[in-house]
């Protein structure tokens, strides 16, 4: 009887049903061949909306240059299968909000992309992000 009642709250993982099925997607990036540590990456559908409420996938870049999106803060890494612009947002100041980009918000609106990028319904590693004369601003 108790493993019934457990495997029955397992079940109840936390997961909305707005939320879409996600998948693990990893990749690298450089920009003028340093690591954008603390960038933030965000992917906007182009084939629509990837759930009810139009949540965007989003991804930190670690201090080797790595990166993992997700999508939901309750419900696993990765995000819905679909196509995206990429976008790119690398802070002066990563703790300070109002800190300009370093690219000059090159990057950082759907407008404009680093990329865009189709997601298949399993897991993906995106190819290197490999961005090479950029003019940037001064780290702090």
């Amino acid at each position: 009887m108790l493993l019934v009642v457990l495997s029955g709250l397992c079940g109840c993982s936390g997961k909305k049903d707005w939320h879409a099925e996600t998948y693990s997607v990893t990749g690298s990036i450089q920009v003028n061949g340093m690591t954008p540590e603390n960038a933030v990456l965000q992917l906007y559908s182009v084939s629509g909306e990837v759930d009810k409420r139009g949540s965007i996938p989003l991804a930190i870049v670690d201090g080797d240059g790595n990166f993992a999106f997700q999508t939901y803060s309750t419900h696993g890494m990765g995000c819905p299968a679909g196509s995206y612009a990429l976008t790119l947002c690398w802070k002066v100041d990563f703790m300070d909000p109002n800190s300009p980009d370093r690219l000059k918000n090159k990057y950082c609106y759907k407008e404009n992309p680093v990329m865009t990028v189709t997601i298949e319904p399993r897991r993906t590693v995106l190819d290197p992000i490999i961005l090479t004369g950029e003019k940037l601003l001064a780290a702090k």
